[in-house]
């Protein structure tokens, strides 16, 4: 009787601190936590079977319980914490867990050129120039003309860099980048183009289509940090859309 109240004892103690771990690591939200509860109940009553001796009730309780389980330790990513502790490979560089202090969570992935992290409470993605030009800065402390540069040369030497550039460039850009950049030189927009360009979509009147173009030469002008296609594509996707008005 004293060796099952020691198991009992010790099992209890083992999901305690697994717990513990998993909700130190993750933070799991309150579905994930009321979860856990019920599965922690669960695994009580068969610890007390055990420890009374009623083993036949086991096998009924644990093809309840254990559906429960994996669904909850996925939630968790429980595998993923054990292929950390254990230096498995793992998705993003560090476990792909939390990064930074106060509890703050960022998933990173690296390529050979860029670190890129995505800061998971406030959405913003962020990246480190780890070799080449610019290297030891940030894309958000370039001008969009060396960000532009950038993913030119990056398409060269590494296609994965050049890819997540873009990633970047459309979450802090939107689309008006991708429409000048892979318009032919000196061509003439379509309407859904320079509608693309301003960010617009539907029929916008005459009012609107001022404001978009007001708005994105404030980010793209030269001035600003803008490059000088970029501009003259905003510029012609204003005049082809006040064209169609008749204005």
């Amino acid at each position: 009787m004293i060796i099952r109240v020691l198991l009992l004892f010790l099992l209890a103690v083992f999901f305690a601190a697994l717990l513990r771990l998993l909700w130190l690591r993750y933070r799991p939200d309150v579905r994930q936590l009321l979860l856990a509860g019920g599965i922690a109940a669960g695994l009580l009553v068969i610890l007390v079977m055990v420890a009374t001796g009623r083993l036949h009730w086991i096998a009924v309780v644990l093809a309840t319980v254990l559906p429960f389980a994996f669904k909850l330790l996925a939630g968790l990513g429980l595998m993923r914490l054990l292929r950390s502790l254990g230096g498995g490979p793992t998705p993003f560089p560090g476990g792909g867990g939390p990064a930074g202090g106060g509890g703050s969570r960022a998933s990173e992935v690296a390529t050979r050129f860029l670190r890129m992290a995505l800061h998971h409470a406030t959405g913003e993605l962020e990246g480190h120039i780890l070799e080449g030009p610019q290297a030891g800065r940030t894309l958000a402390e370039l001008t969009f003309a060396e960000q532009s540069e950038l993913l030119h040369y990056y398409r060269r030497e590494d296609p994965d860099s050049a890819r997540l550039l873009e990633t970047w460039l459309d979450r802090t850009h939107g689309a008006a980048w991708r429409a000048a950049d892979e318009a032919p030189a000196g061509s003439e927009l379509t309407r859904a183009e320079a509608l693309r360009v301003l960010d617009l979509g539907g029929q916008p009147d005459r009012e609107q289509i001022i404001r978009a173009h007001r708005r994105m030469m404030q980010k793209f002008h030269p001035d600003h940090g803008g490059s000088e296609d970029l501009a003259a594509r905003i510029n012609a996707a204003k005049e082809r859309l006040l064209r169609d008005l008749g204005s």
